[in-house]
């Protein structure tokens, strides 16, 4: 290759612009474009020093989703070409000028054109359909960490809320019950069974035979430990 040029005329022509979409949390899509001409030399099967010039516009379309540090980052880069034009000659033969006449003089097939515009909008359609889909997942991926993270959290906080409770009933020598209305009861250490009687006292005691009748002449409920 002897000499290079870009062409943005090349891209004006198409009406073709680079874009880009934002699918949320760090990920995104877009599309760039670019165009250029480049001067080569070569030789022909007999020998004889040739140049050659090549024009070529290139879309490319990429995807990045971002794995939020959970996961590993994730890149698709896809591209096409759309159709190229060249012109060659003997080596000080070449008209660059009459090249590009001869290029822009180029008129279209509407058929052919029909074509190219359909199989666009196709492209275009599942594009969008792509990005809806990409912006799915990683809405949903993203939701599913963070629940994850947020359990965790709430585990981890509430097996430490345990631990101290734990610590703190040791050292204060008390056991927890459930009382009659469901709530927790915090009592001093004393028997393996405690008891609610029917005036709102309670009794603790290590007899698994008690009877609170007998022993208070009142009616109780025999408490659960809190667990």
């Amino acid at each position: 290759m002897i000499d290079y040029r870009p062409r943005p005329d090349f891209i004006q022509e198409t009406g073709i612009k680079p874009a880009q979409t934002d699918l949320g949390y760090g990920s995104w899509m877009r599309n760039h474009i670019d165009a250029g001409e480049a001067l080569f030399s070569f030789r022909s099967d007999q020998g004889e020093d040739m140049r050659m010039t090549v024009g070529l516009l290139v879309t490319v379309f990429e995807t990045y989703i971002s794995g939020q540090g959970m996961m590993a980052d994730m890149r698709f880069i896809q591209g096409e070409s759309l159709p190229a034009w060249l012109a060659f000659a003997p080596a000080g033969e070449l008209d660059i000028m009459l090249s590009e006449q001869m290029r822009q003089s180029i008129e279209i097939n509407p058929s052919w054109q029909s074509e190219v515009l359909k199989h666009r909008r196709a492209i275009d359609g599942n594009t969008s359909q792509t990005m809806a889909e990409i912006g799915n997942i990683n809405r949903d991926t993203n939701n599913y960490i963070s629940n994850l993270n947020q359990k965790s959290f709430e585990d981890r906080a509430a097996a430490m809320e345990r631990g101290s409770q734990q610590f703190s009933d040791m050292m204060l020598e008390r056991d927890n019950w459930r009382d009659t209305d469901g709530s927790q009861l915090n009592a001093p250490m004393g028997g393996d069974n405690t008891w609610r009687l029917d005036d709102g006292s309670y009794v603790s005691t290590d007899d698994h035979n008690f009877n609170p009748l007998e022993s208070t002449g009142q009616f109780g409920t025999q408490l659960e430990r809190w667990n």
